[in-house]
């Protein structure tokens, strides 16, 4: 054991976006704020396609958050391409291009980024440690290459991804099950050939249940993966086959890249139904991927984490300071974003229909058309179904009708 209990008015387990953010806003204010990051490097290794919309595609995106302007401007030191193009394949090749401005960013620069800001406004980091367990109510455990501690404080923070530690340890927080996951795995691969302007999205049995992609990072490098949920894919066929079959398939034979290197290999989970349904306690709340923060139809967690991780730590400081409830963090987010979260929910439900089979997910994408599709990947209810009042309803009505 190390010394003796250290106190903290706020600690926070996880240093990426959301809880950086969450911990810029505390320790700003005057608050004695631990950020912790099981990681010996901030953002090392990345988990990350990189990819994120404009601000002002997300002021569309996300139409009720007022906070876009102020905290989803990225520095151009991060930005490494812009793109303005989402192009959706279907099974048999028909692309689908939908116009969307968006940048892909060095994400482990991004990640020390907030990290240090959230440094120079105050707070304290401690890398290569991670939660062990709950001691007491305000009581928590560390762990590092040193030993363990025991730190006291007023809130409890988790930003620890989609297996939160700090959800399984307390009471109230909810827990992601592992089938609320997609698993995914990435390579980021040197090669001549890529589309810079244009992200690719693959439909079909080569991702069962999710999708593939190609994020170009540039003329010369892209991120190329993808997701699946286990109960769609061939049992005991391994993620890696998935994916190196995609690369041959698409990447060498359709595309013709040739001359690959492959610099980054990543594997991971990606939250795909919805927020959690308590992101709260009294005393501890859940922010970012451990909330479930994630747009379900496109797996874009980066602008929610930042918009929670800013709304979280303005409502801890105005628990801290004046005592009101620290569940004003869950009706603020649930608000400004939390509508297109559970749409977006929805919306890959009655996906999962078509994703049965290649032929059901290509007469769905022909269907739908381009317009349609824009809407979905944006997390919208499409037109024509968003002036009925049950419009999922009839669309997964539909698809059944289409499959007997």
């Amino acid at each position: 054991m190390l010394g003796d209990i250290q106190r903290y008015d706020v600690i926070i387990i996880g240093a990426g976006p959301a809880g950086s953010s969450t911990a810029r806003v505390i320790a700003r204010r005057g608050y004695r704020t631990l950020l912790v990051e099981r990681k010996s490097r901030v953002g090392i290794p990345v988990l990350c396609g990189e990819f994120l919309p404009t601000v002002e595609e997300l002021r569309d995106i996300l139409p009720h958050s007022s906070r876009i302007d102020r905290i989803c401007n990225i520095s151009n030191s991060v930005v490494l391409n812009r793109c303005n193009h989402i192009v959706l394949v279907s099974p048999s090749g028909d692309e689908f291009d939908i116009p969307m401005r968006a940048i892909v960013i060095d994400r482990a620069a991004f990640d020390q980024h907030l990290a240090e800001q959230a440094l120079k406004a105050g707070a304290i980091l401690l890398t290569g440690t991670k939660l062990k367990d709950r001691v007491s109510k305000n009581q928590v455990r560390l762990i590092s290459g040193s030993g363990t501690r025991i730190v006291e404080c007023a809130v409890l923070v988790g930003a620890d991804g989609p297996l939160s530690t700090v959800a399984r340890c307390v009471p109230g927080l909810s827990q992601q099950e592992t089938n609320d996951l997609s698993i995914s795995i990435q390579y980021t691969i040197e090669a001549t050939g890529f589309d810079s302007d244009r992200v690719f999205m693959f439909f079909g049995n080569i991702a069962p249940g999710g999708y593939a992609w190609i994020i170009p990072r540039g003329h010369t490098e892209a991120n190329v993966g993808l997701g699946l949920r286990p109960s769609y894919a061939t049992p005991r066929r391994s993620l890696r086959n998935y994916l190196h079959s995609f690369i041959h398939h698409y990447l060498i034979e359709k595309l013709g890249i040739r001359n690959i290197r492959i610099k980054r290999r990543i594997s991971g989970f990606i939250p795909v139904n919805g927020p959690v349904q308590s992101t709260v306690t009294a005393t501890a709340l859940l922010v970012g991927d451990a909330a479930s923060h994630v747009m379900p139809t496109n797996g874009g967690g980066i602008p929610t984490a930042l918009i929670g991780g800013n709304i979280a730590g303005k409502a801890i400081v105005d628990y801290l300071k004046s005592g009101s409830k620290l569940s004003n963090y869950e009706e603020m987010w649930r608000r400004e974003f939390g509508n297109e979260l559970i749409t977006g929910a929805s919306l890959l439900s009655v996906a999962s229909i078509p994703m049965l089979s290649d032929a059901v997910t290509e007469w769905a994408m022909r269907c739908f058309g381009r317009r349609m599709l824009n809407d979905v990947i944006r997390c919208r209810v499409p037109y024509p179904f968003q002036e009925l009042s049950t419009p999922l309803n009839l669309m997964t009505g539909q698809l059944h009708r289409f499959l007997r």
